[in-house]
């Protein structure tokens, strides 16, 4: 189809008012650009399918300010997924017809986009640069701004952690738990401005109006209401204050170390089911031959989100920080604009399809900021190619401290389960497990479930309480981050099982039937009344039931820890000031795990 037999859909077109924002890159999007932008958008798209092109259409809106307009609708035919047949001999008129559109609008310094069945637009998104959160959550809030849905991603970087969750009630600003909130980062959210809804999403860059549909004209009105939000929007306290901060990157970004990446496959799987059409990982064998790998792939990641370390290297001074847990294949860099991932070797042979179009799994993750950069100080984590840093992490140490309990005796202990032979009938006086057995003496079962499958080392079940207690001894009795972070890793992945089936739960309890491994001590420490299945099922029965996580460690002394919190609190000079961070950070973490599962925590140490 020619230019001039093309239809004159500009000004028939109506859309709601959902939009992605950006801002401008170090590129000029003109005519030129524009122009092959839309043709890699079209690829193999006839040219009688060609409906609308418009290219840096200048509009004026209410007289002054000017938008610079580009439009393409085209129609392309594609192959629905439930059928196998070979490839060119799908019957034509089983092909699916989709109508396809893409408006960008430059106004100011943004960029809009709104668009619909779209594919190879990922190097234009990635040459623009994402609004700072902190505006895109905040342009839109006032004194009278009812919060009625918030998405919230953790900071914490253990990969048994919950990752996401969502709250919604009618004014979240006044029902909603706040405790260690400043811990989880808003990715999005929906509010309402006395008639008005939004929704915005922050990882997308989107932001929602609900209402009617709206001609490019009415469009550019809300766009340029929008930008004017932004453009003056100054940062104030508000509800949202009470989450993670933003901050920006090119202020605090070449200070900070990568310690650690984690991959947020959740979301990948999500993106590849719902906005491909071809749902099927790719292995490219040589330049023109590809092999399904999606048994592959899921072996690679059959963890689900996986955290890797990183380490710092540096060769002919260009500085990367690679995974050696994965043979040097997967590294970051920071640049100017924050931190992109890099997979090499196999790693970089995966691809995905959209559209016939074959494209590398790393561009997605990069594109869709999937993954979440930990750093030596746990106060910042990267995500959503957004820094954010945990500023009040500080002020919640008093609360924090209040979960440990000093105990005297744990000073002489100097083993894990101390000396056992086969003729042992218990642990040894000097063992951090006899610590723990005389602690939950009062209890009417208490089990050790050390070795095996195992919940906890301890298991004690008492009037309507169920405690998993987990044990840990170490030499080094110095403020170690890498010490702790082994015990809470233990505690948080097994919090699940305080809410096990019947299945499980009977096969547990032939456990405890058995004697501690090459030894003659007895599973039951303790035993009075019914047995460990019927006592658990009681309890987890109870409304008012208790369920704590315990961990009983000899290497942490509450004072040793309190003094060196205090002292960061006062700008004070600490020894091991990384350590004593990512401790507190981890503490963080782990209270707010068993907050969202309704679990006490408690941690026995050293005075």
């Amino acid at each position: 189809m020619n230019q001039k037999d093309r239809f004159s859909l500009y000004d028939h077109f109506i859309l709601n008012e959902v939009a992605y924002f950006y801002k401008k890159g170090r590129k000029k999007i003109d005519k030129v650009y524009i122009d092959k932008l839309f043709e890699k958008v079209l690829g193999n798209v006839k040219g009688k399918d060609v409906f609308t092109v418009v290219k840096c259409r200048e509009e004026k809106i209410n007289g002054s300010v000017s938008a610079l307009c580009s439009l393409l609708i085209y129609k392309y035919a594609s192959q629905p997924l439930c059928f196998n047949f070979e490839k060119n001999s799908f019957p034509t008129q089983l092909k699916e017809e989709k109508i396809s559109y893409l408006l960008i609008v430059e106004i100011d310094k943004y960029i809009v986009i709104f668009k619909k069945n779209i594919a190879r637009l990922s190097s234009f998104i990635n040459d623009l640069k994402p609004i700072d959160s902190k505006y895109l959550s905040g342009i839109l809030v006032n004194k009278d701004t009812a919060f009625q849905k918030l998405k919230l991603t953790s900071m914490n970087m253990n990969e048994d952690a919950v990752r996401n969750k969502m709250y919604e009630a009618n004014h979240l600003e006044h029902s909603m738990p706040l405790f260690c909130a400043d811990q989880s980062i808003v990715n999005g959210m929906r509010i309402t401005n006395g008639k008005d809804v939004f929704s915005v999403n922050i990882n997308t860059s989107n932001i929602a109006k609900f209402g009617i549909k709206r001609n490019i004209h009415r469009l550019l009105i809300w766009i340029a209401d929008i930008v004017n939000k932004l453009c003056s929007y100054n940062p104030d306290s508000s509800f949202l204050s009470n989450f993670a901060a933003p901050v920006r990157w090119s202020d605090n970004g070449k200070e900070l170390k990568p310690v650690s990446i984690l991959i947020n496959l959740f979301d990948l799987y999500n993106y590849i089911n719902t906005n491909l059409t071809d749902h099927t990982i790719y292995r490219k064998i040589n330049e023109d031959r590809y092999k399904n790998s999606n048994i592959v792939f899921k072996w690679f990641s059959r963890k689900g989100s996986v955290c890797f370390n990183l380490d710092e290297n540096i060769n002919k001074k260009i500085v990367k920080y690679v995974s050696y847990q994965l043979n040097d294949n997967l590294f970051v860099r920071k640049n100017k604009q924050g931190i992109k991932l890099y997979l090499e070797k196999n790693l970089a042979s995966f691809y995905c399809k959209n559209n016939d179009e074959l494209i590398p799994l790393v561009n997605i993750i990069n594109t869709m900021s999937y993954f979440s950069v930990g750093f030596e100080d746990y106060s910042y984590i990267y995500y959503s190619r957004q820094l954010y840093q945990n500023i009040k992490i500080l002020e919640q140490k008093d609360s924090i401290l209040n979960v440990f309990e000093e105990h005297e005796s744990l000073k002489s202990i100097v083993s894990e389960k101390g000396k056992l032979s086969e003729y042992s009938t218990c642990f040894s006086n000097n063992s951090i497990f006899n610590f723990v057995e005389e602690m939950f003496k009062d209890a009417e079962i208490l089990v050790c479930d050390d070795l095996g499958n195992e919940w906890a080392d301890h298991i004690a079940l008492n009037g309507n309480s169920i405690s998993f207690i987990h044990s840990k001894c170490k030499d080094d009795t110095s403020l170690s981050a890498s010490n702790f972070q082994e015990v809470i890793g233990q505690a948080i992945k097994n919090i699940g099982h305080f809410f096990s089936d019947d299945e499980t739960l009977q096969n547990k309890g032939k456990k405890f039937l058995e004697f501690y491994r090459n030894t003659h001590i007895t599973r039951y420490r303790k035993r009075k009344g019914s047995d460990f299945v019927t006592k658990f099922k009681k309890i987890s029965v109870n409304p008012n039931a208790i369920r704590e996580v315990c961990l009983a460690i000899n290497f942490i002394s509450k004072k040793e820890l309190k003094d060196a919190l205090d002292d960061l609190g006062k700008q004070k000079a600490v020894q091991q000031v990384h350590s004593v961070i990512q401790m507190l950070w981890i503490l963080n973490g782990f209270i707010s795990i068993c907050k969202e599962r309704n679990v006490h925590c408690r941690i026995f140490c050293r005075p």
